[in-house]
């Protein structure tokens, strides 16, 4: 069984605390769920994805009547327990964000501050311009990563925020994971930030603040 994170964001004291522990690939943990029976629940490093399998410790085989649709009472019983672990780490251990209509938010309530989409070609862009001055102090965008990054092969539509601030911040900021050279932007004054799961809220909600800073002039309470 595979199941796919989409807007949900992990907490890692919680999926610690809840028993996975790391490897390679991610993190794991496994339950007995008795009669020699475990669950292994893997979660990528990206957190895109859980995959569950069910192992007979004995056989060191899968447990067959858990993948398909074969009925009996244990198999039943399996499934049903197996589903109820998941759901409680889901809900114990993630979190449902849309980053983008978060930090949209955090904008409007933090600043005065107009949203346009002024592009009908890229109905998905949205500029965030201060009251103030009406200059943009953010920008989001959806862009093919491949057209981001040239050199990979990924076609999927990522989310990034464009952020003006002081060229030595972007120099220090830059690890080009997260933190990019401004796209379509002035490379000395504008950042790209990745927004997926391994992006830092509170860290870019500083860096908001600091761009409205920057294009405004004005100081932050």
């Amino acid at each position: 069984m595979e199941l796919t994170l989409s807007n949900l964001y992990p907490s890692q004291e919680r999926l610690s605390q809840y028993g996975f522990n790391n490897n390679q690939n991610g993190l794991i943990l496994v339950e007995a769920l008795g009669n020699n029976l475990n669950v292994i629940i893997k979660i990528d490093k990206d957190f895109t994805k859980i995959k569950v399998d069910v192992l007979d410790s004995e056989t060191v085989e899968l447990y067959q009547p858990f993948y398909t649709k074969m009925v009996t009472n244990y198999s039943t019983h399996i499934k049903t327990k197996v589903n109820d672990l998941v759901n409680e780490i889901l809900e114990t251990c993630f979190i449902k964000i849309n980053l983008q209509e978060t930090l949209l938010k955090y904008c409007q309530e933090a600043f005065p501050t107009v949203i346009e989409k002024p592009w009908e070609k890229w109905p998905e862009y949205q500029t965030v311009k201060a009251t103030y001055n009406n200059k943009w102090y953010a920008l989001f965008m959806k862009v093919p990563y491949h057209k981001w990054q040239p050199n990979s092969a990924n076609t999927s539509l990522v989310e990034i925020l464009n952020l003006k601030l002081d060229p030595k911040v972007i120099t220090n900021l830059i690890d080009n994971e997260i933190y990019f050279k401004g796209y379509h932007m002035n490379h000395k004054t504008w950042i790209s930030i990745l927004l997926n799961k391994q992006t830092d809220l509170n860290k870019v909600k500083e860096l908001i603040n600091e761009s409205y800073h920057h294009v405004t002039k004005q100081k932050i309470n």
